[in-house]
């Protein structure tokens, strides 16, 4: 994860609070997932 990433993880609004709580239950294997495809597409 960026350190931006990491840093609004760390925030307490409720939107942050909502992505810390997707984050925790897996949820990060799936954004890693879409940040690659979103890559290769671009590169096309």
């Amino acid at each position: 994860m960026t350190k931006s990433g990491r840093f609004w993880l760390k925030q307490e609004n409720e939107y942050a609070v909502g992505d810390r709580k997707a984050m925790e239950a897996g949820g990060g294997k799936f954004l890693n997932f879409i940040a690659i495809v979103l890559r290769k597409k671009r590169a096309e």
